[in-house]
C-alpha cells in the first residue's frame, strides 16, 4: 500500500510496510502509471513508514532506477532510515539515486492525487 502525491513539481510515492514481492509489482506499476500520465515528473520516494526490506522489494528499487534511467525523469530516495540506508550501501543504489533527509518542499505539501 501506497500513498501518492501529485503536483505541478513532480510526484511523490509513500510506500507504507514491508517493501517485498507484492510491493515491487505495486511499485513499478504505479511508476509506469506515472510516466504515462506526467510524462517524466520528477519522482520522489518517501520511505518514511516503511518498516523492512526484502530481497524482493530490493529488486523493485533496483527496476525503479533502471525506469529512471530508460525514461529520463529524475529519482529521489527520502526519509530513509539507517537500516534502509545500510541496504541501499550495500547493494551501491546510493551511488545511483540522490538520497535526502526529506521531500523537496515544493513536493510535501501537494494534494493526494486518488
Amino acid at each position: 500500500m501506497q500513498k501518492v502525491t501529485v503536483g505541478k513539481s513532480g510526484v511523490v510515492l509513500s510506500p507504507i510496510g514491508q517493501l517485498d514481492a507484492a510491493y515491487g509489482l505495486e511499485l513499478e506499476s504505479q511508476i509506469i502509471s506515472i510516466i504515462r500520465t506526467y510524462q517524466t515528473p520528477p519522482v520522489v520516494l518517501s520511505f518514511e513508514k516503511v518498516r523492512g526490506i526484502d530481497s524482493a522489494g530490493l529488486m523493485a528499487l533496483v527496476s525503479v532506477v533502471r525506469l529512471a534511467r530508460r525514461y529520463g525523469f529524475s529519482l529521489t530516495f527520502c526519509s530513509v532510515s539507517p537500516e534502509l540506508r545500510m541496504v541501499l550501501e550495500l547493494s551501491q543504489l546510493d551511488r545511483l539515486v540522490k538520497i535526502t533527509h526529506k521531500a523537496p518542499a515544493a513536493l510535501r505539501s501537494l494534494p493526494v492525487a486518488a
